[in-house]
């Protein structure tokens, strides 16, 4: 039977990109995932669902190479937690690469990636969760001088404690501007006090000998001078994007609490901004958006606001703006078509004045709005069309298109001098022409997303997840298609690729409910 996408069952997609004559916030993601500095981008792909021998879901993480042509299973890579050199063991459930994050945590020159593995077992404390960390090198990521990360770590605020899932979510940005990355580590299932599932975020500063424990910090809603209070199932940390909003060069971070109740409206959903300074992450000048903040529609129950977050600079005025996913939103009588808001910036960060709401009954999208479509279930942006504008990708996972049942999709929009704009709107799928596979039910293509320049042209692509796809023998096997950049025409499905555990080069096989692509790196 096929898997069905819940809403405890997150899905993320994460890439990695390198080099590039790239600006804002492009230029940063370009920079972040070059594993072997080769001024490539490479791509980071979880399969947090793997079976490692007998250990079901223990989890894995495949590295496809960037090159001069396309991605390339020259140099690809298989990790996991029984790989030589990595710590700790491959054990049932861990789901190793639920959650990627790439940085350059030393600054030696060659991007890192963060896995996390919100299922790990300490001890008997189950699902307290950790983050492995490997290092770049010219041959690539290195098991030479890993680490794991958790709650009981020296020198790590708070605990482990069952059901804590810490490393659900990442997000790696310099927070500080000493030229290290820092990693945001998202743990939702945190209890504050009495408070269960309130949710909590650990920060962790890199140094020259990568991310280390000095100045390590950890926020909660209410902790030193934070907005609003922690709560019952806010899960606060669920979801987590990095950015400069402000436009002053250093990282910001914005924080999902998709559980967060409003107004009486249980997990209508929240988000925290919180920006970075020359010292360290602050409370100083933070914010909180609900919808009823926002005022463009209203908080209700079982919207989930905050679920997925991206950032980038729609309107290029050198201020990364805040997109904020709501896939269960319910519009009129259609229940869980799901919507998306996106906050401009000014030099205090995201505001909701001037905000945009966006679904599929906007005038100008090629589809309209259906029961259950999840529409902003995943984000990603970047420049496709290099007009000095970002762009807007939105997965609609659940998307019926010619009566295949949540075969999913994906929506293109362009950016302007006004921001994110419905004209010339783009719908992708995988019935879209020259898009490798079929539309199938379940497919739920669109789950994931990420960005990269994975041919060193200097134009940013698009790498979508489609976890549920079939092969023969095996259902829900996974697979990734990676649209590529035309420039000025922006996303096309010349040159379109799909990879899969099949496919030659790559380690590993197609089985049962691998959901290769649930979680990319970026």
């Amino acid at each position: 039977m096929k898997r069905r996408i819940t809403t405890v069952s997150r899905m993320a997609l994460t890439a990695c990109v390198a080099g590039g004559l790239l600006t804002g916030s492009a230029a940063h993601a370009q920079k972040s995932a070059d594993f072997n500095g080769d001024g490539i981008a490479d791509l980071a792909v979880g399969a947090p669902h793997e079976n490692i021998g007998a250990l079901i879901s223990a989890g894995a993480v495949h590295i496809i190479c960037g090159s001069s042509v396309q991605l390339t299973a020259s140099g690809s890579q298989f990790w996991h937690q029984n790989s030589s050199g990595v710590l700790d063991a491959s054990e049932i459930d861990d789901r190793f690469g639920s959650a990627l994050a790439c940085g350059d945590f030393n600054k030696d020159g060659f991007a890192d990636l963060a896995i996390g593995i919100p299922g790990e077992d300490l001890g008997s404390i189950y699902d307290a969760g950790a983050v492995a960390i490997l290092y770049g090198s010219p041959n690539s990521l290195r098991s030479n001088g890993s680490q794991i990360w958790h709650q009981d770590s020296t020198g790590i605020a708070d605990a482990a404690e069952e059901g804590d899932e810490f490393g659900a979510a990442l997000a790696a940005r310099d927070f500080n501007k000493d030229g290290f990355a820092d990693l945001a580590i998202g743990v939702p299932g945190e209890d504050v006090g009495d408070i269960v599932d309130a949710g909590i975020v650990h920060i962790l500063y890199g140094s020259a000998t990568g991310l280390n424990r000095k100045f390590s910090q950890v926020w909660w809603q209410g902790s030193g001078g934070m907005l609003d209070a922690a709560e019952t199932g806010d899960r606060f940390g669920s979801s987590l994007v990095a950015a400069d909003f402000t436009g002053d060069g250093i990282g910001d971070l914005a924080v999902g609490a998709p559980g967060q109740m409003v107004n009486a409206f249980a997990d209508a959903g929240a988000v925290h901004v919180m920006l970075g300074s020359l010292s360290r992450l602050t409370a100083t000048g933070n914010q909180v958006f609900t919808q009823d903040a926002i005022g463009l529609d209203a908080s209700e129950e079982g919207d989930s606001f905050g679920w997925a977050l991206a950032a980038a600079d729609f309107n290029k005025d050198k201020k990364a703006d805040l997109v904020i996913g709501a896939p269960f939103e319910d519009l009129g009588e259609i229940t869980e078509a799901g919507a998306v808001h996106v906050l401009y910036s000014t030099a205090t960060g995201p505001a909701a004045v001037n905000s945009l709401f966006l679904h599929q009954s906007v005038e100008g999208m090629p589809d309209f709005a259906e029961q259950r479509d999840w529409f902003g279930f995943a984000l990603a942006a970047a420049d496709f069309n290099r007009d000095g504008f970002a762009d807007l990708a939105i997965g609609s996972p659940f998307e019926t298109i010619d009566e295949h049942t949540e075969t999913g999709a994906v929506f293109v929009l362009q950016g302007s001098l006004t921001g994110v704009t419905t004209t010339n709107a783009a719908l992708w799928h995988q019935d879209t022409p020259n898009v490798p596979g079929d539309n199938a039910q379940w497919d739920n293509f669109g789950s994931a997303l990420t960005v990269g320049d994975y041919n060193g042209d200097s134009k940013l692509d698009l790498v979508v997840a489609v976890p549920g796809d079939d092969f023969p023998n095996v259902v829900d096997g996974g697979s990734i298609t990676v649209l590529y950049s035309g420039g000025a025409v922006g996303l096309t499905s010349t040159g379109c690729q799909c990879w899969h555990q099949n496919v030659s080069g790559i380690a590993d096989k197609c089985e049962p409910d691998d959901y290769f692509g649930d979680s990319l790196g970026r």
